[in-house]
């Protein structure tokens, strides 16, 4: 017979075993009284197996009033969204030093400690109460439903004191042992979701890559739940890691028993369309290129790489706009939904290698 060839990166992925996915923002799929959200909808539930939402399960949307408030609904309406969609859902994230609540801070800047004087006791009981009530409530609100995949410790890495080492942040150093407790209280409170550590500027092989390798090593060696590590891949057409390092990387991280997710995959090409909006073509190939190469390395770890996931899928809705200071047309699709260079070349790819493996 002959083999159908799949028109939709999700059903190209799935034919693979590999989550095609992309992040989307909860205001644009929960109103859809906008023509323009409701293509936004429309592309992202056909396109995509796999979805994450933006911030509406961070701290600052589920715990933003006070210790003991809880506020899940938006997480909720995004995980019901995604099932909706038939989606496979990573939930993001239960810990970070970013973007915390005010109750929480009392005003310190991101990369400092808490100013609210609350113990090292005091840190751990919310970060534990957080997660016992986050994991478990997001799945209560639809209907007990599976998350596929939690972000449990997100950007905890960083170079300082000429080294490799935990971020001064929220948690640390007020709570040594921050990493551990977080996964093992996860494990607990949702034995049934994958448990990830997720990070950026560690896709290829360099210093911080090898130092989140070696913290997950470790954490594999002392039995702390862990199961997956996410490579952000927040990138730019102009100076990418190369697809043999992002494949050497996570080849690595498969010998120790994991997965490896990309999390927010975007390549800031702002050469891509002038102005006016005209397409720079070989610019746009360019763009092309980076995607199949970093598509490329998960193919090349298939079952090791099991999602594949951009950080919004329409150069129309992007952090990287902000991120840059201007338009930085990262995305598969253009500002207008057409399919882009970079979209062809993932499908082309994904299709190629479901024929590969058949002739196999």
């Amino acid at each position: 017979g002959t083999a159908m060839t799949a028109t939709t990166l999700r059903a190209a992925g799935a034919a693979l075993g590999l989550y095609m996915g992309s992040q989307f923002k909860h205001d644009n799929v929960m109103n859809t009284s906008t023509s323009y959200s409701a293509i936004y909808k429309q592309t992202h539930t056909k396109e995509y197996g796999l979805s994450t939402v933006g911030n509406d399960c961070k701290w600052q949307s589920t715990h933003r009033q006070s210790a003991d408030v809880y506020t899940l609904d938006e997480c909720i309406e995004s995980f019901q969204y995604s099932q909706d969609a038939g989606q496979a859902f990573r939930g993001h994230n239960l810990c970070w030093g970013n973007d915390n609540p005010e109750w929480l801070t009392c005003g310190a800047a991101n990369l400092e400690p808490s100013l609210c004087n609350y113990t090292s006791d005091e840190l751990s009981g919310f970060l534990v109460d957080h997660i016992n009530t986050v994991m478990p409530g997001v799945r209560a609100g639809v209907d007990g439903a599976a998350i596929y995949a939690w972000d449990v410790v997100n950007e905890a890495v960083d170079y300082h004191d000429n080294a490799w080492g935990l971020k001064t942040n929220t948690w640390y150093p007020a709570v040594h042992d921050y990493v551990d407790l977080a996964f093992t209280t996860a494990r607990a409170a949702d034995p049934d979701a994958l448990l990830c550590y997720n990070d950026y500027d560690s896709d290829g092989l360099n210093g911080k890559s090898t130092a989140i390798y070696d913290m997950v090593a470790d954490m594999v060696d002392r039995q702390i739940p862990i199961d997956c590590v996410g490579l952000q891949m927040h990138i730019t057409v102009d100076d990418p890691p190369s697809r043999a390092d992002v494949s050497d990387n996570m080849a690595r991280l498969g010998k120790l028993g994991l997965v490896v997710h990309v999390t927010e995959l975007d390549v800031v090409c702002e050469q891509c369309y002038d102005q006016d909006g005209n397409a720079n073509s070989t610019a746009l190939e360019l763009e092309a290129d980076v995607y199949g190469d970093m598509l490329g390395a998960c193919l090349d770890n298939l079952g090791v790489c099991t999602s594949f996931e951009t950080w919004g899928f329409t150069d129309l809705v992007t952090w990287e706009d902000a991120q840059q200071g201007t338009q930085a047309f990262p995305l598969p699709f253009d500002v207008d939904y057409n399919k882009k260079p970079a979209y062809d070349r993932m499908l082309g790819l994904l299709n190629s290698g479901a024929l590969a493996a058949k002739a196999n």
